[in-house]
């Protein structure tokens, strides 16, 4: 992985497709699936797949930099420094890595939040931020955002779909219906000052 990462860097895309290749061969190692893009975008993708599947997801203790020269070691890294090529989904790969990890939660809205205005019609991405917002103590904006995916959904007809992704996404007793009638009345409401 580091070889791949190194050929990379130095823009030797044929040596790193190699090493990606070589991973393919030897025998109890995890695999990339399916047939990876021999741009640097694509290596860094099926990379981070390997490192996924090899249950490598994160580096703990420091943010990755793909601009800082740093070399990818971990599925987020990787997807990371396969954003920074400009490959497309990454970014929502990255957001789907990130679910239900807490201590990462702020870079996953940051990645669900750009996800929600890069694909404007879709409610996932907005309902995932807004619920996200709420795990985060930002109740308001969180109500704000699922209502707004809501209407997305009406919108598209996808209502049914809107429903039972909200629905699995915590405790089934929520209501959510009636949670979601009172979120205009909480949009009205002025914020707390702090004194």
């Amino acid at each position: 992985m580091a070889a791949s990462a190194c050929a990379l860097k130095h823009g030797l895309h044929d040596a790193a497709l190699a090493f990606l290749r070589c991973l393919r061969l030897t025998a109890g190692s995890p695999a990339p699936r399916g047939k990876e893009r021999p741009d640097p975008a694509g290596i860094c993708l099926a990379w981070a797949q390997a490192a996924q599947e090899s249950g490598d997801l994160f580096s703990p203790g420091f943010m990755f930099s793909p601009q800082s020269g740093m070399l990818p070691e971990s599925a987020l890294s990787w997807l990371l420094a396969a954003e920074a090529l400009g490959a497309p989904g990454a970014g929502a790969r990255v957001a789907g890595l990130l679910r239900g990890r807490k201590e990462l939660l702020s870079l996953r809205m940051a990645y669900l939040a750009g996800e929600s205005l890069g694909h404007p019609r879709s409610f996932i991405a907005q309902l995932e931020y807004g619920l996200d917002c709420i795990r985060a103590y930002r109740v308001r904006e969180g109500l704000f955002e699922i209502a707004e995916a809501r209407a997305k959904a009406e919108k598209t007809g996808q209502s049914a779909g809107f429903f039972s992704r909200l629905k699995n996404s915590g405790p089934a007793d929520r209501n959510w219906e009636k949670i979601l009638q009172g979120t205009y009345a909480v949009k009205k409401m002025p914020d707390p000052v702090f004194a």
